[in-house]
């Protein structure tokens, strides 16, 4: 891997910890979705799968927990872009497709549901 940019080192920083993350989260979700989560649940999960060909995929971050109610697993997906990117949908959905069959082979039980959230900050809006 290569040096990582100031603004990706102040991504991490900032939102490694659970609870910072489980605030912003609760913020910034809409409201019903924000409700369904057991926050409390929030821990930093592996960043990493292995995709075809063993071809490594890493998020930005990544963290479980479970929902209210039902306890049923899920993956919440944090992305941080700070340009524009093309490539960005489908980026994150084959993060989300490695990371919640490697999470279901670690838990041996359903496959968690995967809730990607993309924080950008450039100075054009994503398309």
């Amino acid at each position: 891997m290569g040096i990582e940019a100031p603004h990706d080192t102040f991504f991490r920083t900032m939102f490694q910890r659970a609870a910072r993350t489980a605030s912003w989260l609760g913020t910034i979700l809409p409201a019903p979705v924000a409700r369904t989560i057991d926050w409390g649940t929030l821990a930093p999960a592996t960043d990493t799968a292995f995709g075809v060909r063993l071809h490594r995929h890493q998020a930005d971050l990544v963290f479980t927990a479970t929902l209210r109610g039902n306890g049923a697993p899920i993956l919440l997906l944090l992305e941080h872009k700070a340009e524009p990117d093309p490539d960005l949908a489908s980026q994150v959905l084959r993060y989300a497709v490695h990371l919640r069959r490697a999470a279901q082979r670690r838990r041996r039980g359903p496959e968690p549901l995967v809730l990607a959230v993309v924080l950008h900050h450039g100075r054009s809006p994503l398309p």
